[in-house]
């Protein structure tokens, strides 16, 4: 799909070609910053290009004639030049592990103050097809003048999921329909515990623990989970997905309310002393909308995949929803789309 969620070229049922460009910014990789002394970067540098790479995902699984090319730019001859591809096969249908690949720039041509790279796909161009996905992108000097030895170890500690609903059927339902309910009734609405998917890569930091904070629509604590730093790495398995349950122990206050028939809370997950380490900052955190509003919702709104009623002449689709209390409807959300060439 381009940048306005349009198939690149539908005009047939199967078309081939290239896809999505991801291409950097001009880079310096000459002229060394004054931090680092100045002068200018020679090959002994080892400067690195490394990015983890995963077929599917969530999404459609590349064939085998799809691929991923990675393409060096020379500043002086205007020419861009592919340094490394990907073939696209998955066996058994089922989604990679995210696998890293580090490219050292070794042609002297590279090293100018006009350096790019750019990540190119070729696949099926109509529509939302054959995936891949990109993480951890890094161009670094990888020889440390001061150990004398290459630095390529990545030591970072990452969420890997997105929050998740703290209801048991539902990911949001109406706010009166949940108030009109006895404690016991609200609770067992509720999750007992929750979880956090996070990994680990490089070396797992001995002093970062885990924290879950709820609070309400205006801010204001209502609840939540603290672990103590260092209690979730230690003897962990490193480069692997991974998932911390934690309990919930506290139900949601049926006031103060955002209105009379809505409000919200705000539930948030994150890594504790994350100064422990030297890892990325921004991915130490999620953060989740638990929404109380006039609908019903098995899902968060999102499209991960779609399903159709394929060679199904007057196919029907049910969904049912079991209400807490009388009510009536007035509207039904759903996502359609025309799947058809033309």
């Amino acid at each position: 799909m381009n940048e306005l969620g349009n198939p690149y070229d539908n005009s047939a049922s199967t078309i081939q070609g290239g896809c999505d460009t991801l291409t950097s910014k001009y880079i310096r990789l000459l002229t060394k910053p004054s931090s680092q002394g100045g002068g200018q970067y020679s090959l002994a540098d080892s400067i690195t290009l490394s990015f983890y790479w995963q077929k599917k995902g969530w999404g459609d699984g590349p064939d085998s004639n799809d691929s991923l090319v990675l393409d060096f730019y020379n500043f002086t001859t205007n020419q861009w030049s592919k340094q490394w591809f990907l073939k696209g096969i998955i066996s058994g249908g089922q989604d990679t592990t995210f696998t890293s690949v580090q490219i050292r720039i070794s042609n002297a041509a590279f090293l100018t103050d006009g350096f790019r790279f750019r990540f190119r796909t070729y696949g099926s161009k109509t529509g939302s097809l054959d995936h891949w996905h990109l993480d951890y992108i890094r161009l670094f000097k990888a020889y440390n003048q001061f150990t004398g030895q290459m630095d390529t170890l990545l030591q970072d500690v990452a969420m890997t999921q997105p929050g998740k609903s703290l209801m048991t059927e539902y990911t949001a339902m109406p706010w009166t329909h949940f108030t009109s309910l006895s404690q016991i009734d609200q609770e067992n609405l509720l999750r007992d515990s929750s979880q956090m998917d996070y990994r680990v890569n490089g070396n797992a930091p001995s002093d970062v623990g885990f924290n879950n904070r709820i609070y309400n629509f205006n801010g204001t604590y209502v609840s939540g989970f603290g672990a103590d730093n260092g209690n979730i790495f230690p003897n962990r398995p490193q480069q692997q997905n991974l998932i911390y349950t934690f309990g919930v122990d506290s139900i949601f206050p049926n006031t103060p309310s955002w209105n009379p028939d809505s409000t919200y809370f705000t539930v948030k997950n994150y890594f504790t002393n994350g100064n422990a380490f030297s890892g990325l900052k921004t991915n130490d955190s999620t953060t989740y909308t638990q929404e109380f509003f006039n609908f019903y919702s098995f899902d968060d709104g999102t499209a991960e995949v779609g399903y159709d009623l394929i060679n199904a002449p007057n196919g029907k689709v049910a969904m049912k929803f079991e209400i807490v209390k009388p009510d009536t409807l007035r509207a039904v959300r759903i996502f359609l789309f025309n799947k058809e060439l033309t």
